[in-house]
């Protein structure tokens, strides 16, 4: 696990209750991993000059022991986990206040595309060759759940990055905004994962999907097709 770099934790980045946001911590674990990235001159910089590609994120696993607080120095770090695949990485980003033990962990499977036609790229395409720190990795799930519509939202224009679409921090901030501040100040996620089935751009209608069971809260972004799956778990 390389350190990566550090960060204060910011007002803005806070909740009521001075914790870390929920869609702030995928904007981290995306920096995380392009920093990562970066490292190897494999960010999608590097991706785009050189080889016409970019990085798309395919699934993330979150497991929250303990949010940073307001305030807290956060330090992210990061390295590549899993057996080897021809077509697909995951990194593992893990971001904690500084000298604890305990944060978050976010393991993240992602594949190289080509720009124009985003076609998958083989890793050996590009000299992928970033060692491989332990092949210990996550179990991604699926599951299939009837869920009710909730709401419908046009994308904006500021939900787009660097590679032309949704950003995917952007999904959580756009599932969140469904809840109240009492309903969130309620919520204690231990466990997220999240599939990205397709992209979304400027000006689609979306569809926000949802359904609850107990403690496990399900959702869809969906279009003419499902474009994102998410599951979260309560304590």
């Amino acid at each position: 696990m390389r350190k990566i770099y550090e960060k204060k934790m910011e007002y803005g980045m806070c909740d009521t209750k001075a914790l870390l946001k929920l869609p702030e911590i995928f904007k981290m674990v995306e920096s995380g991993v392009a920093s990562f990235l970066g490292l190897y001159q494999k960010d999608n910089l590097s991706m785009k000059r050189i080889y016409g590609a970019l990085w798309l994120f395919t699934k993330t696993i979150v497991q929250i022991d303990e949010l940073p607080f307001w305030d807290d120095i956060v330090e992210i770090e990061a390295c590549r986990v899993g057996e080897p695949s021809k077509i697909t990485c995951i990194i593992e980003v893990f971001i904690h206040s500084k000298n604890a033990s305990k944060g978050i962990h976010a393991w993240v499977e992602c594949c190289a595309a080509n720009i124009e036609t985003r076609k998958l790229l083989r890793l050996q395409s590009f000299d992928f060759e970033i060692p491989i720190e332990t092949a210990t990795a996550p179990v991604y799930t699926k599951w299939s759940k009837e869920l009710e519509e909730e709401r419908k939202m046009v994308v904006l224009s500021s939900y787009i990055d660097f590679s032309r679409h949704v950003n995917n921090a952007e999904y959580l901030r756009i599932i969140f905004e469904g809840y109240s501040i009492e309903e969130l100040e309620q919520m204690k996620i231990k466990n997220m994962e999240i599939h990205y089935l397709a992209e979304s751009k400027e000006k689609d209608t979306l569809s926000i999907l949802k359904k609850k069971e107990d403690k496990t809260m399900y959702f869809q972004v969906y279009r003419d097709k499902p474009i994102l799956e998410l599951k979260m778990e309560e304590e």
